[in-house]
């Protein structure tokens, strides 16, 4: 009940800081090219709780044929029928958190579902015509070549076209894990060595470098990121986002 009470205020809040911003008049001219519900995991929220703030952004600015709506999630919380009521509110690029699809690794960082239930959830949004982008992480304990490059080729043939490739980084919250498996021991070359072969088996495949650490097939723009270098508007809706 406590958490359903937070939700509700957070929500509440949201909305009110939405229509205050839609007030200035100025910024309803301002076409936004994106918005992403990130920083965070989103689909907490519930679904009722997102459509009245989608509803909110939509009312309160200014958005085209051309505005892409996004997500970010954990796979274990996406359902065909999430997906589904996504899409009926516009949405139509998601990011998934993967990290890794090998199965020791997934046991090690805590990930409750199997490799083949991730790739049936992603087959599924791409049946939905979406966008779909995930990330490898680089640096989790076991997680080598080649079974980075497995992961690549699998995400790949079930219709990724994004992917971050990134290092797991040090934090007094994940402090605990670090020390457990020894990640602080782990050369630094043997990881940059990870991150070129990684970075050059997409190229190889098709893929082109949109941000310093994105890759991405020609429908997937990363639109989040690299608006500003358009100079665009963008929404970041989350309690993290940038």
């Amino acid at each position: 009940k406590n958490e359903q009470r937070h939700i509700q205020q957070y929500t509440d809040a949201l909305v009110q800081e939405i229509e205050m911003w839609g007030s200035q008049e100025l910024l309803k001219e301002r076409i936004i090219s994106t918005v992403h519900f990130g920083g965070g995991t989103p689909l907490m929220l519930g679904i009722s709780n997102l459509d009245r703030i989608v509803t909110a952004l939509k009312h309160n600015f200014c958005f085209s044929s051309k505005t892409e709506l996004a997500f970010e999630t954990t796979s274990s919380m996406l359902t065909e029928e999430i997906l589904a009521s996504f899409n009926q509110l516009g949405f139509s690029r998601i990011h998934i958190g993967v990290q890794s699809l090998q199965e020791d690794v997934r046991k090690k960082i805590g990930r409750r579902e199997s490799p083949k239930t991730v790739l049936e959830k992603i087959r599924c949004a791409v049946r939905f015509g979406w966008i779909v982008s995930t990330d490898v992480i680089i640096g989790l304990p076991g997680y080598r070549n080649p079974g980075i490059l497995d992961d690549l080729d699998s995400l790949m043939e079930n219709g990724v076209e994004g992917f971050s490739i990134y290092e797991l980084v040090q934090s007094p919250r994940n402090r605990l894990f670090f020390d457990q498996f020894h990640l602080t021991e782990q050369p630094i070359l043997d990881k940059f060595i990870m991150f070129q072969t990684a970075f050059q088996h997409l190229l190889k495949h098709g893929f082109e470098n949109c941000l310093y650490n994105h890759l991405s097939k020609h429908r997937d723009k990363n639109l989040y990121f690299t608006s500003p270098s358009r100079h665009e508007d963008l929404l970041g809706i989350g309690t993290i986002a940038d």
